[in-house]
């Protein structure tokens, strides 16, 4: 019965733009709760980099994932990546080591995007991109 009641175009669209305000309401408040530190250690070309994650919420974000990435790409490259803490959710820290090389000079900004199931919609895929810092190599 809902299934035929969706193949209405009007309301499938009603309700896609609901689903869509939620999980962007749900996302932005679960990413107030983490709290994301990047750490950066340059000894001459070589860069050490330790991103660390911590939950500080009640929420258990299941089939977490994270990516540390930076803009422009051609100012670094990865030597070594290193996860300290691993785990499929996050319930409460993660700390991934990176050792990169400077490749050329010049702003660099490090942003850092998460994945998650939607905690009410556990079919959907949730992703975030969070600004770091911004450096001069």
């Amino acid at each position: 019965i809902i299934t035929d009641f969706l193949k209405n175009p009007l309301i499938y669209t009603h309700v896609l733009k609901i689903d869509n305000l939620v999980s962007d309401i749900l996302t932005d408040y679960i990413i107030l709760h983490l709290d994301f530190n990047l750490k950066t250690k340059i000894q001459g070309d070589v860069i050490d980099l330790s991103l660390c994650i911590r939950n500080k919420s009640s929420y258990v974000l299941e089939d977490f994932a994270y990516k540390l990435s930076w803009r422009p790409k051609n100012r670094l490259s990865v030597i070594d990546k290193k996860e300290i803490t691993k785990s499929r959710d996050l319930h409460e820290y993660r700390k991934t080591n990176y050792r990169t090389k400077k490749e050329k000079p010049g702003n660099l900004t490090f942003f850092c995007t998460v994945l998650y199931n939607n905690p009410i919609l556990k079919n959907t895929l949730m992703r975030k991109k969070v600004f770091l810092i911004k450096m001069q190599l």
